[in-house]
Parts: structure tokens; C-alpha cells; sequence
């Protein structure tokens, strides 16, 4: 009678109590679990007559280390993959796949017995052709460095909110209750992990305000509420807590142009990256018998001054509702800290003409039949980019708070990455043309949008300027 003994192998990492409780009840077999990777030693001489592998040798033992080198050829700056990169990276790529696979054949010869078996199932690539898998990997390339972008812009806003903080945050004025509980809110915090690195900066500088104060930070607690609009995913949020938070959380949908909180709850308030979303499209732009109807297009920039005007208007109108409703949430002396992409005064800039791309586009599918001209001139964006004049005059006119900083944001000079610019646009705008249109036509837009993008001159045209970020510190005026 032959007996069979098989060994499941996998790195120290996998989840070994798993697989055991997954053996089937009635297996033919005798079974052990040999954790190790499989490009060294893990079985005695000629102890093995059959060996299997599927989808497991594409994994390299390590990441090749010319590419993490700043001194070598193949250093692979700002990417994490081989596709869009110098041929150094993928020369090191092929040259650590070659040796991985000549251990683990080497290793296997050792174990295996003469005319033992090896069945291997290994994905490959085309011969000099593009995959998919190396798209997605470049893809998310894109979105992390689109997601880095807006952490670099909260990272260099942070010696200002401390700043913000130490000198105009003065716990001795504000109303805090006998639960000595600091109320704190992030306003559009969408799902993370930006959101949290704000909040844990807060909290550290309002530790550091209540030593230089003399105060005793351990009897006092902090509550962070998580703003955004209700089709946020909350459920992603709640499960990216920082484990070791130093606050009480709780999440709050609902849009920040109304109330969100009770009278006088909140001591600092955050937004940041979110102002420049309207509450809603003009009326008058979608409205055929007003001099605003925005017949053809969805943006403002090359239509007539009217459409301009109802934009402005309208970011006017939801900046006060913003404003009038912190005020009444806030403690006197209270802050709000806000974060406003900006747009350069009297210049043209790289989104708004990318807005217009688009526009294009819908309109060139609506002249082949492919969407209807009545969906195309129903559709805006709902997207203002104000000037720094006016959130100044907004603020001013709004009358409750008083401007304690308003600096620009000072970005160190790089080189424009168009894919990531791209894949940050996308991100923000593929929700809204899938409701409007539906789904059918997604992929195809933002296919000609990327192509276009890429063959646009306006990133090499030093007539368009770039959006400007826009760090504003104000404080609830005491009645």
C-alpha cells in the first residue's frame, strides 16, 4: 500500500492556523506545514518525488537592490515598477528573477529524487507587450503619488498650523465644560489616512499649548468628529483608525454648508482640500432662458462672464452658509483651519483648461450620438477655485471670525507628472460624469482624457499657472 505525505509550504508570514483548521475532514494523505521560502533548503536530500507550484514564482525573493541605490543607474525615483522606468530597472527586474529561479531549481535538484516530477504554473508576460497587471501596478503608481501630492500640501501647511496653534488657540478663554472634553472636527475628511495625520498634529500642538500654558494635559480628553457627505465610505474610515489614537472618534455625514453640531460645541474645526467643491451647480447656468446658460460646455473659463459670475456667486453663498454655520457651532475664541486650493489672479491655470478637456470631449460623443446634447448641457462642473482676494473679502464680510494667518502654501519646484495629475482628476471627477451619464461611457472619456492630457501643451505653456494652496487661519469672535 503506497502512502502519501505531502507538505504545504508557504513564507513564516502566511496564516498556517488557517490552512490546518481547512484540511479536508477525509484527506488521503498525511499532512505538515513547512513554513520557509522556497528559494533555499527546505526539505533533506532525495526526500521528494513530486513537486507543485502555481502562481508563486513571480514573487522575488527580494526587491533588486540596484533600484533602492541613489548612486546606481537603476535607481527607480518616484515609481514602483518597472514598466515607465530607465531599462537599468528593468535590467535588475530580469537579473533577480534569473537568480531566484536558478535557487529555487537548485534547491529543488537536492530534494528531489531521480525522475522526480516539478509541475510549476507561472503568469508570464508577452514578448514586447504591454499587460494589464503592469498598467495597474502603474496606476497605482499614480494614485499614490496623487495622494502623497495632497500630503505633501498638509505637510508643509504643518509648521503653520502649529504656529496657528501656540500663538492664537488660548485654552483659557474657552468654554469647556466639567468633562474638560476639547471638541475637534475635520470637515470633508474623506476616508485617510490625510486625516489622521492632521488630527494627531493638532493634538500635539495643543499639548505642547497647554504645557506652555501650565495646564494639566492629562485631565483633559479629546473628541474628533469625521465630517463628510453621506456617500463617503465611512466603513473604510472607521476600520483605518490609527490603533493607538489618543482621542474618542466618532463619524458625522452630512454636508459642512449646514449645521453639524450643537451651539457652541466645537473648539477647532479643519478642512482641508474641500472648500472648492460647490454645494451645488448655479442655477442659472443650466437654465436655457438665462444670459448664464452654459449651452455646450461644463466649466466657466471660455464661456461668456455671466457663467463667471454665477460660479463666483455661488461660492460666495456656500463660503457664508460654511461660515455662518461653524459660527454658531463654535466656542468663542474657537479656530477654524482651512486648506483652499486657489487660483492665481487674472491668469489662466492647468485645471480649469483640463475642466474644459473634458468638456470637449462629452461634446465630440455627443456629435457622434453617443450621449445626447440635452445630458452634455445639463452637466457643470461643480468646481470654484476662488482667488486669495476673495476668501479675504468673504471672511471679512462674514463678520464672525477675525483672520489670524493667511499665507500661501510654498511648494519646492518639481518636475509636473502628467500621469499623476491625471489619475488625481480622474479620481475626483469619474463619480460624477458615471452618475450623470452612466457607467457605459466612463471608460471611454477618461481614455481620451488621459491621451489628450498627455499630448496638451498647457504643462510645458508658462502662460498657465498652477492652483495655489491657500492656508487660512480664523478665530471665532467673542459677541
Amino acid at each position: 500500500m503506497i502512502l502519501f505525505h505531502v507538505f504545504f509550504n508557504d513564507h513564516v508570514g502566511n496564516d498556517f492556523n488557517t490552512l490546518f483548521k481547512s484540511f479536508p475532514v477525509e484527506k488521503k494523505y498525511y499532512a505538515a506545514g513547512v513554513p520557509g521560502s522556497f528559494h533555499g533548503r527546505l526539505f533533506p536530500k532525495s526526500s521528494l518525488h513530486f513537486i507543485h507550484s502555481s502562481y508563486a514564482l513571480q514573487w522575488l525573493s527580494r526587491v533588486p537592490r540596484e533600484i533602492l541605490d541613489k548612486d546606481s543607474s537603476a535607481f527607480n525615483k518616484g515609481k514602483i515598477y518597472i514598466t515607465n522606468a530607465p531599462k537599468e530597472v528593468a535590467q535588475a527586474y530580469s537579473a533577480q528573477f534569473a537568480q531566484d529561479l536558478a535557487w529555487f531549481l537548485n534547491f529543488r535538484a537536492l530534494e528531489l529524487v531521480p525522475g522526480g516530477l516539478m509541475a510549476l504554473l507561472i503568469p508570464c508576460r508577452p514578448l514586447n507587450c504591454k499587460n494589464k497587471l503592469a498598467a495597474a501596478l502603474d496606476m497605482l503608481e499614480d494614485i499614490l503619488l496623487g495622494m502623497a501630492c495632497k500630503f505633501k500640501g498638509i505637510n508643509l501647511a504643518k509648521q503653520i498650523l502649529k504656529k496657528a496653534i501656540l500663538d492664537h488657540f488660548d485654552i483659557g478663554t474657552l468654554h469647556l465644560d466639567s468633562s474638560h472634553a476639547l471638541n475637534i472636527a475635520d470637515l470633508g475628511c474623506s476616508i485617510g489616512p490625510n486625516t489622521f495625520f492632521v488630527v494627531e498634529n493638532i493634538i500635539e500642538f495643543i499639548y505642547l499649548k497647554f504645557q506652555s500654558s501650565g495646564y494639566d494635559f492629562d485631565k483633559f480628553e479629546f473628541n474628533v468628529f469625521f465630517n463628510d457627505h453621506v456617500s463617503n465610505d465611512f466603513n473604510t474610515l472607521f476600520k483605518s483608525f490609527p490603533v493607538e489614537k489618543k482621542y474618542y472618534a466618532a463619524g458625522v455625514p452630512g454636508s459642512f454648508h449646514g449645521r453639524l453640531f450643537p451651539k457652541s460645541s466645537l473648539h477647532f474645526v479643519h478642512s482641508s482640500y474641500a472648500l472648492q467643491w460647490l454645494s451645488r451647480v448655479p442655477k442659472e447656468i443650466l437654465d436655457k432662458d438665462s444670459r448664464a446658460f452654459n449651452k455646450g460646455k461644463i466649466y466657466f473659463t471660455t464661456a461668456p462672464k455671466e457663467v463667471a459670475l454665477a460660479y463666483s456667486a455661488q461660492f460666495a453663498e456656500d463660503m457664508a452658509c460654511f461660515l455662518n454655520s461653524r459660527a454658531v457651532e463654535l466656542v468663542p475664541g474657537g479656530l477654524v483651519a482651512l486648506l483652499i486650493p486657489c487660483m492665481p489672479l487674472n491668469s489662466k491655470n492647468t485645471t480649469a483648461a483640463s475642466i474644459d478637456v473634458l468638456g470637449d470631449i462629452l461634446m465630440d460623443l455627443a456629435s457622434k450620438g453617443k450621449i445626447s446634447d440635452e445630458l452634455v448641457n445639463s452637466f457643470n462642473m461643480p468646481l470654484y477655485f476662488p482667488t486669495t482676494e476673495e476668501v479675504k473679502l468673504l471672511i471679512e464680510t462674514n463678520g464672525n471670525f477675525s483672520i489670524e494667518i493667511m499665507e500661501p502654501i510654498v511648494w519646492p519646484q518639481a518636475v509636473i507628472n502628467i500621469n499623476a495629475n491625471f489619475l488625481h482628476m480622474r479620481a475626483g471627477w469619474e463619480r460624477l460624469v458615471r452618475q450623470h451619464f452612466g457607467g457605459d461611457i466612463v471608460d471611454e472619456v477618461f481614455e481620451q482624457f488621459q491621451n489628450k492630457m498627455e499630448e496638451s501643451s498647457i504643462w510645458k505653456d508658462s502662460s498657465y499657472d498652477h492652483l495655489k494652496e491657500l492656508f487660512v487661519v480664523v478665530k471665532m469672535k467673542f459677541v
